[in-house]
């Protein structure tokens, strides 16, 4: 089939470039590559102002490319938000013990909430906050100033679709909005799962904002002209639930790589020390504590030596859940291996992801979303360890033979992993086997064509 011709999309997304958040990567990829498929794409999204560490270096081959930029309202009961990131998993009034080697906290090592009875005060501040500062989530003062900005583009512009990424959720409800004022066709990309799949544990929720949000996210299918999921149980998890939904509108594209980008990095050599990176941010029980007792084990046995080992996490990483990262690397001994590091530009993480041994992947508890990193981890060649209960995730690696997952209390497999890689690294550098198919199975260009045609489809 032919790809239409001079159509013109508004991508709205919370996150872009120059953004350092991984989430703006998909729909900055698709702006880049759906040109050559017929269409011209616009962009909106926050002004630079808001962005903390903006990495001008992911604005790379968007230069010809329209970028609207917009303010938010200001934010009303600031101080609470404060209060609210300072009290962690207000859900439950949790309260955690520091951490003691050698046994892991139950929540901040396995990935499990450990609860005790909420408090009235706790209580009263989840439903304030669920209400009033976080529904659909924060970023939600965003939502009339880019709906205005977005009719007037798209009016300018005569725009024919407008495609909107979530998370932050209340981006789908500038779509929502925007099909109702102009009756532009609207596709809801759905980078992770809102209600239906997870029930929004990131935020607080009471009974009265989670059936809000239901109904939210009820109208938002309805609405859509296409649903689009990155993964294929996200996809069929929205089928199941919403059967007066077409089911062909509902579709799977997943998150991908640009297979150029990953190319420039052959040739770099390995790090000499055997070296396992994480990149990104540590939160919502993402954890590196099981690596870092199963590399305790291994040195105690003397089946490794530390002065082989580099640990490093880079990016938002310098707390665990409320407590110095550095702490618990010294609760383990393993100050002289591990390395916290600040967030470095994209292209500085690949080429450092490339000379690593392993590739560290945290996500417990999220069976219906892959992190985009694992993309960067596959393009690279690096083998992954993932720290992941089955799910999407664990699904994909196994299906690339890119690494392996593993529970987070598996400790002792996890040791055996990095044990079988110290060895393996020595003599060849451990890697995966990169075929050219796999590659090109997930280029953004291929992927972004896949989006052209069902766009085309619809038309």
């Amino acid at each position: 089939m032919e790809m239409a011709s001079n159509k013109k999309i508004l991508l709205i997304s919370y996150h872009f470039p120059p953004s350092a958040a991984v989430g703006g990567l998909r729909a900055a990829n698709f702006a880049r590559y759906i040109s050559g498929f017929g269409w011209t794409p616009y962009i909106l999204t926050i002004d630079q102002k808001y962005l903390s560490n903006p990495d001008f270096g992911r604005l790379k081959d968007l230069e010809g490319i329209q970028i609207n930029r917009s303010l938010k309202l200001p934010k009303l009961f600031d101080a609470v938000v404060f209060l609210l990131k300072k009290v962690k998993s207000i859900k439950a009034g949790i309260k955690r013990r520091p951490h003691v080697l050698p046994k892991m906290d139950a929540g901040r090592g396995s990935g499990e909430k450990t609860s005790s009875p909420e408090s009235v005060r706790a209580r009263f501040i989840r439903y304030y906050a669920s209400l009033f500062l976080a529904l659909p989530d924060y970023e939600r003062n965003w939502v009339l100033p880019a709906v205005l900005k977005a009719v007037g583009i798209i009016k300018k512009e005569k725009i024919d679709w407008v495609l909107t990424s979530c998370p932050p959720y209340s981006v789908h409800l500038i779509g929502w909005l925007v099909e109702l004022l102009t009756g532009v066709r609207w596709v809801a990309d759905f980078r992770d799962p809102w209600f239906v799949a997870s029930q929004k544990r990131m935020y607080p929720t009471c009974k009265l904002s989670r059936a809000i949000e239901g109904v939210c996210e009820k109208r938002i299918m309805q609405r859509a002209k296409v649903i689009v999921t990155n993964t294929q149980r996200l996809c069929r998890t929205f089928k199941e639930a919403y059967p007066g939904v077409h089911a062909e509108k509902i579709v799977h594209i997943p998150n991908g790589i640009s297979k150029t980008a990953f190319q420039a990095l052959d040739g770099l050599p390995k790090f000499d020390q055997f070296t396992m990176t994480y990149a990104g941010s540590l939160y919502f029980y993402r954890t590196p504590e099981p690596i870092f007792r199963a590399v305790r084990e291994l040195i105690d046995a003397r089946r490794v030596k530390a002065a082989d080992l580099r640990i490093k996490l880079i990016g938002n990483c310098s707390h665990v859940d409320g407590f110095p990262t550095a702490d618990i690397i010294a609760s383990y001994g393993l100050d002289g291996i591990v390395d916290v590091l600040p967030p470095i530009p994209y292209q500085e993480v690949l080429k450092v992801l490339k000379k690593s041994q392993l590739a560290l992947l945290f996500a417990p508890d999220q069976p219906y979303q892959i992190p985009a990193k694992v993309y960067d981890y596959i393009g690279t060649g690096t083998k992954i360890l993932a720290i992941a209960n089955e799910g999407a995730t664990s699904e994909l690696i196994d299906a690339t033979a890119s690494g392996k997952s593993f529970l987070p209390e598996d400790i002792s497999g996890i040791r055996e992993y990095i044990a079988e890689g110290v060895q393996a690294g020595m003599i060849n550098g451990w890697t995966i086997d990169r075929h050219p198919e796999l590659l090109d199975a997930y280029d953004y260009s291929n992927i972004t064509h896949r989006l052209a045609k069902v766009l085309t489809e619809k038309c």
